[in-house]
Formats: C-alpha cells, structure tokens, sequence
C-alpha cells in the first residue's frame, strides 16, 4: 500500500484552482495529529500511551501522524506514523523528502522548536 501510494499521489491544484500558488511557488503544510488504536498488547508495546495522572490510566495506546497536506485541495501528499512518545518535530522532518524547490512550505511554529 504504501509504494503504491507513493506511485499515485501528486499535488492536484492547477493553474485553474483559486489560492495554490504564491509567488509561483505551490503552497503546502506540515502538521499532525494523534489517534487511538486499538488496545492489543503489541499495540500497547510499539504506540505506547499519553502521560495521564497518578492513578489514572489512558484507555487507548496512541499513534502519531505528521503529514504533509496540500492545503487548498486537503490532498495528503507524504505521512509519517509513530509511536505516541515520538515528537512531532522530528517526524516533521522525514516529510522533507517530498518537498521540492517548486514548493512553499508553511508549518507552525512549535515543529522548529522541540526537535
């Protein structure tokens, strides 16, 4: 699945599309999020879990995703998943295989500041 969504997905904005471009340069955007998984012991082991206060425990292991999005279609272009316990900062940083200089790239600002 992953070759081949790495043979299939490409930017899709076109010339035509209101907003894709700034000053030639196609704009696109590096964020994240967290999801649940399912809890399996194997899950558990590789995701991990949030910190939660003492006593309490969190319901589910979790997954982080950093993906890099063209923003004006919501097209994903490149993903990244990780363990919970992996900051999104240092994933940021694998998506750059897919930037090229024909791009703009928007982030906020807490990716350049915890890697």
């Amino acid at each position: 699945m992953r070759r081949l969504f790495e043979l299939v997905v490409k930017p899709l904005a076109t010339i035509l599309t209101p907003g894709p471009f700034l000053g030639g340069l196609r704009i696109m955007a590096i964020d994240g999020t967290v999801f649940d998984v399912p809890y399996t012991p194997t899950n558990a082991r590789v995701f991990s879990y949030p910190g939660s206060p003492q006593g309490t425990y969190p319901a589910f292991p979790k997954v982080r995703l950093v993906f890099l999005v063209e923003p004006v279609t919501h097209l994903i272009i490149d993903a990244f998943c990780s363990p919970y316990r992996m900051r999104e900062g240092r994933n940021a940083l694998k998506l750059l295989r897919s930037i090229n200089s024909s791009m703009l790239l928007m982030w906020h600002r807490g990716l350049h500041s915890f890697f």
